[in-house]
């Protein structure tokens, strides 16, 4: 496992950098996310930056800093409160409508694992800046992400049983077995 501390100080400098030539603002909210947060990085990972911040346009950045390359991605506010608000609700329930709409049908998985796998890398994530890190990260929690992969999991485990009850009363074994395989998938990760 790597020294979180040496890929926190490689992190800083390199956003201090980016700060002094252009590409991030003061005000943007810089973190630390992806495997080497997590615990699986290694001595030849790259770092992960994500950048929240109000200036729009912004496209991502591939660098090199001492040898180690570096990611930088950046999500605007209004994409991150729409996701962050798409999980705390799913964490109430898949069909907790949020802002007036209700949330895509749970086998609708791409979206789900998009949505559910940023917010997961943000609930992570390790700020680099204080400036607005505290707002940004406000009711975003690794409990918050459980109860919505378990509540999704859910969903999606009952909807492929009733898939499968519906091809078993058809005859179509084949489809009926995948169903059921699907459900018990769903099941595990709930």
């Amino acid at each position: 496992m790597l020294d979180q501390s040496a890929e926190l100080a490689v992190a800083r400098a390199v956003s201090a950098r980016l700060t002094e030539r252009g590409p991030f603002e003061d005000d943007d909210c810089v973190m630390l996310i992806g495997s080497t947060v997590v615990g699986f990085g290694h001595a030849r990972s790259d770092l992960d930056l994500l950048v929240s911040g109000g200036t729009s346009g912004r496209l991502p950045l591939h660098m090199f800093h001492e040898g180690r390359r570096v990611d930088v991605d950046f999500l605007y506010p209004s994409a991150w409160n729409e996701t962050k608000g798409w999980v705390n609700a799913c964490a109430l329930s898949v069909t907790h409508p949020f802002e007036g709409r209700t949330p895509p049908p749970v086998d609708d998985r791409d979206w789900w694992a998009d949505h559910l796998w940023l917010y997961d890398r943000v609930a992570h994530g390790v700020p680099i800046t204080e400036r607005t890190a505290t707002e940004f990260l406000q009711g975003t929690t690794a409990e918050i992400l459980a109860t919505a992969i378990g509540n999704y999991s859910r969903a999606l485990c009952a909807r492929m049983m009733r898939r499968a009850r519906m091809h078993l009363r058809s005859s179509n074994i084949e489809a009926a077995c995948q169903y059921q395989c699907e459900a018990l998938l769903a099941a595990i990760e709930a």
